[in-house]
């Protein structure tokens, strides 16, 4: 055997082998794709609905509005016209009135949005 028809034959099993593992793995994946696509088929399972337990947000919420509603009070009593503010407590504060803006608007202006029956 020359070194030619060996390196010939060596190249010739490399392809083939190249062939065959790429057939092999486009199958394993093609069952794969197949698999998930019968999955997506299937129709959904019932499931069976989860019963909540009553607890008492509202009677929380409105403790933690009230509370809230005390302190701006007093905050807001004791500025001054022309007091400064640092940065941080400035942004607290407006981030609080956007959050209880936001919460206020819906609850008064959609009686059901929000609201767990």
């Amino acid at each position: 055997m020359t070194y030619k028809s060996l390196e010939s034959q060596i190249k010739t099993s490399l392809v083939e082998g190249r062939k065959s593992a790429g057939k092999k793995m486009l199958a394993d994946w093609q069952k794969r794709v197949n698999a998930a696509v019968d999955k997506l088929q299937e129709p959904p399972k019932e499931e069976k609905p989860v019963k909540e337990e009553r607890d008492y947000e509202g009677g929380m919420a409105k403790t933690q509005l009230l509370a809230m509603a005390e302190k701006a009070k007093q905050m807001a009593d004791s500025l001054g016209e022309e007091e400064q503010l640092e940065a941080w407590i400035q942004t607290k504060i407006s981030l609080a009135s956007d959050y209880i803006s936001t919460v206020h608007d819906v609850m008064m202006h959609d009686e059901n949005k929000g609201r767990v029956k």
